[in-house]
């Protein structure tokens, strides 16, 4: 979800609903991940689910879009990864395998535990 969108004015002049993506696009997700077992190395998204997000970034977070909010909670239970990478935040917090990179850079790699 955009910054920009005009929670509770109504003043959406900065934000498209195309940032968010369609439920085809969501659809496509899951069935691409089922094909893989619903195993994957890393997932890199704009945001995290809700969950992370209480304790990496704490504190009461803004109004969320349920749709988009409710299908990344339903990915980190439904889905093996190993690292989940994302920089909405603007810090470099991490918690389990939630990452919010900012500023710092992060090797990935199969072959090794990734910080």
């Amino acid at each position: 979800m955009s910054t920009d969108r005009g929670y509770g004015t109504g003043d959406d002049r900065f934000w498209w609903e195309q940032e968010l993506p369609s439920q085809d696009e969501m659809d496509n997700a899951l069935k691409n991940l089922a094909t893989h077992n619903n195993m994957v190395d890393f997932i890199f998204t704009h945001d995290a689910p809700q969950t992370a997000l209480q304790v990496i970034v704490g504190g009461t977070l803004r109004p969320t879009d349920n749709k988009f909010n409710s299908f990344l909670e339903n990915l980190a239970s439904a889905i093996e990864f190993k690292g989940w990478y994302f920089g909405h935040h603007h810090t470099d917090k991490s918690y389990d395998k939630y990452h919010c990179v900012y500023c710092s850079v992060k090797e990935l790699s199969i072959f090794k535990t990734v910080d």
